[in-house]
């Protein structure tokens, strides 16, 4: 079996493309960012910083500070950049979707219908509030982003997602009040 390519490194250097960061900087702007179609965490974010500067792919700068700890600035290089548009230019392997309600629902026969529909109404209401979260980041992204049509693109990706989602929550709702055994 072929391992799979670990697509934390095109995060990371996709990130350094913007503009020199620290780690945090980067678990920050991911979190702000891409959260709601691709995350990653600390724990995978620095090991592939580390790697990434041992391959030459990205450059590190240590800025002393008033701290104990010293500042880690990292910099994508011509190779970091090469790499990542190569990646870019690839169609992507696979469509993962990781969805632990919907892992939860697909198990629902051994809970009862009743709380099936309270776990999606529950569901419904964090979808509805992420949407109107999403729907205040537009004016955002035009003011601060240098490219904002691939940011409100991916922005309209995860809006139209969300509607989807709780059209489908209201259409299982019904399916299931209309169970015998609610």
């Amino acid at each position: 079996m072929k391992k799979r390519e670990n697509k934390t490194k095109y995060a990371v250097l996709g990130m350094l493309s913007f503009a020199p960061k620290s780690g945090y900087e980067i678990s920050q702007m991911i979190k702000n960012s891409t959260a709601f179609f691709w995350s990653e965490s600390d724990g995978q974010i620095y090991p592939i910083l580390k790697k990434l500067h041992k391959e030459n792919l990205v450059t590190l700068n240590i800025e002393k500070t008033s701290g104990k700890h010293a500042k880690k600035t990292y910099s994508i290089t011509k190779d970091g950049k090469k790499i990542l548009i190569d990646w870019l230019e690839k169609t992507p392997t696979t469509y993962n979707l990781r969805n632990e309600f919907l892992l939860q629902f697909f198990f629902g026969r051994n809970i009862s219908c009743r709380k099936n529909i309270e776990k999606i109404k529950e569901y419904q209401i964090m979808l509805r509030q992420q949407l109107k979260l999403f729907d205040s980041f537009e004016p955002e992204i035009y003011k601060k982003s240098k490219s904002p049509i691939y940011h409100v693109l991916s922005l309209a990706y995860g809006q139209q997602s969300m509607k989807a989602e709780i059209a489908w929550c209201t259409y299982a709702i019904q399916k299931l009040s209309e169970k015998k055994d609610v």
